[in-house]
């Protein structure tokens, strides 16, 4: 199992202690992922999403900050007292839900009724509307980590053509090492000057190598025009392992 959290939302990474109050304060509909190495508890409030990480077991090596007593607290903390009431169903609020009476859509007019399933269906079909096809451009490697320093994943590289932009549908890595690791995917806007970060993939240690981290963006983010160039990125914690990454997209 994964999480996706959308690059459009601000994403706040907050101590258990911090991530309860405010968790009490605005009253979050949280979730968590369980990935057998750690707990990820996260929850929204508009467009910022609070996120939380608690270990399952050991804690890095690497994480000095926080200690093993405390993250046990902590673990035994959410386990008692908020696991059984996460991971419930997120409920449209009834001001999207049911509009007044004249709502019109299309030719259609009648009351607006939304509900959860609809609001996907909705989002599908505005991406539709942008054009969004089957994946056309998928670009993977897989290499051994022989380096702490940050390095271009060997032929990640892909430049959106004239008249075309890019959507992206994915993605993804994978590391078989117990390191933390840094993935991401930048872009060079009109072909000159520095590459920017536009997603990242922390591969945190403690057992990742038994599954993939992932970032599913569903129907697809436009973030390229013509003449922009794309690649990957790694940056290691240690020179250790094999790592996979890759990204997909289609050009519209």
């Amino acid at each position: 199992m994964t999480i996706a959290i959308s690059p459009s939302y601000t994403q706040k990474y907050l101590s258990w202690t911090d991530w309860k109050a405010i968790q009490s304060a605005k009253s979050l509909v949280y979730q968590h992922d369980d990935n057998t190495s750690l707990y990820v508890i996260y929850g929204y409030d508009g467009p910022e999403a609070y996120i939380c990480q608690i270990y399952k077991g050991l804690i890095p090596y690497t994480l000095t900050t926080y200690s093993q007593a405390q993250n046990d607290i902590d673990k035994s903390d959410f386990e008692t007292n908020f696991l059984p009431n996460s991971n419930k169903t997120i409920k449209l609020p009834e001001s999207i839900r049911g509009a007044t009476d004249g709502t019109s859509i299309g030719n259609v007019t009648n009351r607006l009724k939304v509900i959860d399933e609809d609001a996907i269906s909705i989002l599908t079909l505005i991406a539709a509307g942008l054009g969004a096809a089957a994946p056309s451009i998928f670009k993977k490697n897989e290499v051994a980590v022989t380096t702490r320093t940050e390095f271009d994943l060997p032929n990640t590289t892909y430049t959106v053509p004239a008249n075309k932009k890019f959507l992206v549908t994915s993605f993804s890595a994978s590391y078989d090492a117990q390191a933390s690791l840094y993935v991401r995917l930048k872009k060079q806007t009109g072909g000159t000057g520095e590459f920017e970060t536009q997603l990242r993939l922390n591969m945190m240690s403690g057992g990742q190598g038994n599954s993939t981290i992932s970032l599913d963006l569903s129907s697809g983010m436009n973030m390229g025009a013509a003449g922009d160039v794309f690649k990957i990125t790694i940056e290691a914690s240690i020179a250790k392992g094999t790592i996979w990454a890759e990204y997909s997209g289609s050009e519209i």
